[in-house]
């Protein structure tokens, strides 16, 4: 969440090889239903549109967010087999949290201010711990089976990552279709669901029935038609929860390297705690390209 999966959803669709329904995010491994026959129709139909020299794919971010959603990984190997492929887009910690706080904070689930909201929603970090996150993942599919992505060499040169993701997916790279200079899904000035619009689009009837019949222009056209902007960024977080964010995270972060054989984190820390230190009042980042 907030970590660029809007993006790289609309890059790896560049590619003729790589099929992934409209529905960006289906979410149907979150459920133990999905393994009813009930179920796997239902996921199923979310990939009927695809061709058989094309590989499917879906770019639901609840998959790795425990411990809201629990048994993703176990229930996807089940469903899909060892084979499977993982990518995991993982961005500076602080980063996305104060994304995740903005997203929240305009929808009007979090107060405006992070210092304080950061301490209500345990999800804020629980997010950020990617190691945590990629734990089941890991002990399902092993580390042959999943390509860890940082957020900010992803940004930096879509196209080379798109070329290796290519490689590990085992399709020709198309990357020269990719127009490196058009981001996804930004936070500043997005529409927002609040009230009677949230509870429609979250209904399982609209996700599951309605949904699927309309179209992604058709749904873009409505949302920015009818739904408010987002505010302004609100204050950024003080150095003090900068601080309590990085002690929050700093273990995790040292095991996500282990895991992944990197000799340190991939992170700076201090070079996090300067860019809060000198960041002026209302200047945070969280409009910066990520996805939900």
């Amino acid at each position: 969440m907030k970590a660029g999966t809007t993006t790289l959803y609309k890059d790896l669709l560049a590619n003729p090889r790589i099929f992934m329904p409209q529905d960006k995010e289906p979410h149907d491994l979150v459920h133990d239903d999905v393994l009813t026959p009930a179920g796997v129709g239902r996921y199923a139909r979310h990939f009927r549109g695809a061709r058989a020299d094309q590989i499917c794919g879906e770019a639901s971010t609840g998959y790795t967010k425990r411990p809201t959603y629990e048994g993703v990984a176990k229930r996807a190997r089940r469903l899909l087999g060892p084979r499977l492929k993982v990518i995991y887009l993982v961005r500076e910690p602080v980063a996305r949290t104060v994304s995740q706080h903005y997203h929240l904070y305009s929808s009007g689930k979090a107060d405006p201010q992070i210092d304080r909201a950061i301490k209500a929603d345990p999800t804020l970090i629980d997010y950020s711990c990617y190691a945590m996150q990629l734990e089941p993942w890991l002990d399902a599919f092993g580390p042959a089976a999943i390509r860890v992505v940082k957020f900010e060499d992803y940004i930096a040169d879509r196209r080379r990552t798109i070329d290796e993701l290519s490689e590990f997916l085992g399709v020709p790279t198309c990357s020269d279709r990719i127009k490196q200079e058009v981001a996804f899904n930004r936070s500043q000035n997005k529409p927002v669901l609040r009230g009677f619009w949230h509870h429609i689009v979250r209904n399982p009837i609209y996700r599951r029935v309605l949904r699927p019949l309309t179209t992604p222009a058709f749904r873009e056209g409505v949302i920015h038609g009818v739904l408010p902007k987002a505010p302004p960024p609100p204050a950024p977080p003080s150095l003090q929860t900068v601080n309590w964010i990085i002690d929050q995270l700093l273990e995790d972060t040292h095991r996500l390297a282990d895991h992944l054989n990197w000799p340190k984190p991939i992170w700076d820390f201090e070079a996090v705690r300067c860019k809060y230190a000198k960041m002026p009042a209302g200047g945070n980042d969280a409009n910066a390209s990520s996805g939900d």
